[in-house]
């Protein structure tokens, strides 16, 4: 009889923890990808003669939508631990916090902390760069309540880590709803029995 043993690193047990399935999680999900198809169609008329008067808020308003579909993206991670005993788990207050912020930042590094990566620091930093703060006191903010001067390129690099962020929602979900074993150094990946 062959000895079967499921390798569960941490990264492994957090997300098989999460239900992406739940009404939450979709809701977030189908916000994000609502929040990027709009902001890919203002870049592209950003891009057209037509508008070139009208370049900057077109762009502010694509980075505006950029930023709403990365957030909603880790809301759908957040939202998918229905239990909230994978991000911040035993932190009450922090995690009340968590749940209600815009900081991309915050959302980011805890999801870190958790072992679930749909974004890198780094991607995060690219992200809020894009956004001219001027005084407000947080990119989410500065974009919505403060006149942005964009470039399309600022707004391409931002339409990146938006996808970035969409797509490792939807490799996460896939991956939740498989199982793989291993069988004497073999490999079997299964849709997995709720």
């Amino acid at each position: 009889m062959y000895e079967i043993t499921r390798s569960f690193h941490d990264e492994k047990q957090s997300e098989s923890r999460l239900n992406f399935n739940n009404r939450e999680s979709v809701e977030h999900q189908t916000l994000a990808e609502g929040n990027l198809i709009t902001a890919k169609a203002l870049y592209d008329d950003m891009q057209m003669k037509k508008y070139k008067k009208h370049k900057k808020r077109i762009g502010q308003n694509a980075l505006k939508s950029v930023i709403e579909s990365t957030e909603h993206s880790f809301k759908a991670v957040s939202c998918a631990d229905e239990n909230k005993n994978v991000i911040l788990s035993g932190k009450e207050e922090e995690r009340e916090k968590y749940d209600h912020t815009h900081n991309l930042e915050y959302l980011q590094r805890e999801q870190e902390n958790a072992k679930i990566n749909i974004l890198e620091k780094k991607d995060v930093e690219k992200l809020n760069k894009t956004v001219k703060n001027k005084g407000a006191d947080s990119p989410y903010n500065a974009v919505r309540y403060k006149l942005q001067g964009t470039t399309e390129k600022a707004v391409k690099d931002a339409i990146e880590v938006a996808e970035k962020a969409y797509d490792n929602v939807k490799k996460l979900k896939e991956k939740q709803s498989t199982e793989t074993i291993e069988l004497k150094g073999v490999s079997v990946t299964f849709p997995r029995i709720l």
